[in-house]
């Protein structure tokens, strides 16, 4: 994949995250009320979801970095890592996302697996960066 492809999804990513970000901290609350969430637990879905934004932003920026590292020094461990984060937003930040507006909740093993995704994709990146230095 293109390193321009991970610059243009690592934007997309940190501009959505700042959108769910504006929502969980300034209508998610009336939101999941008028959808008949009891009081006891939308304080604790707003949170996750405060959270969610939180790691999508930080992962967007390693997309960032990923796609200005495979703009200097092409190989494949940017283009690991860059699929591996994507992979572990969707999981990670997805399930959790998923989990604060929806009335069933995922399985159980979705979130952690995007956040074991996240530590490999934060590997690779490490591996791609001793690879130019061997280089």
């Amino acid at each position: 994949m293109s390193p321009r492809n991970w610059l243009f999804i690592g934007a997309l990513l940190g501009a959505s995250a700042v959108g769910m970000g504006a929502f969980a901290a300034h209508g998610m609350k009336n939101y999941l009320q008028t959808r008949g969430v009891d009081l006891a637990t939308i304080d604790t879905r707003v949170e996750n979801c405060e959270l969610a934004t939180q790691y999508q932003l930080f992962h967007a920026l390693a997309l960032l970095a990923v796609g200005i590292l495979a703009l200097q020094q092409p190989n494949a461990w940017f283009t690991v890592s860059g699929f591996i984060l994507v992979l572990g937003s969707i999981l990670f930040c997805g399930g959790i996302y998923y989990n604060a507006f929806a009335a069933t909740p995922l399985h159980h093993l979705v979130v952690p697996s995007g956040g074991i995704c996240f530590i490999v994709g934060w590997l690779a990146i490490a591996f791609g960066a001793t690879k130019l230095w061997v280089e």
